[in-house]
């Protein structure tokens, strides 16, 4: 019901959280239902900014919600270290650390 509420809604900013993000596989976790919903929503949403503490970084979970060039923005704490966040700098992420 959820996911197809979201089908006709436009969000114009979305802040996701996630159990990991991978330069290459994308923003997971490791539920099905949440995975889908949060898909849905950033399907239908204008800018997306991920919002993920350094040790969710590099990290995949079971179920992907979005590729990682679906992100614009990504927000992380102080310890994400150059090294974790260079990847997502070369797919063109703003990366906040703050």
């Amino acid at each position: 019901t959820a996911v197809r509420s979201l089908e006709n809604m436009l969000i114009h900013t979305m802040f996701i959280g996630a159990d990991g993000i991978d330069a290459q596989w994308g923003l997971s976790c490791f539920n099905s239902d949440e995975a889908e919903l949060n898909g849905t929503m950033v399907r239908h949403a204008r800018r997306r900014v991920a919002v993920m503490d350094h040790t969710k970084l590099s990290v995949i979970a079971n179920w992907r919600i979005c590729e990682t060039k679906a992100i614009d923005t990504l927000i992380t704490d102080t310890d994400a270290t150059d090294k974790l966040i260079a990847p997502f700098q070369k797919l063109g992420i703003e990366v906040i650390r703050a």
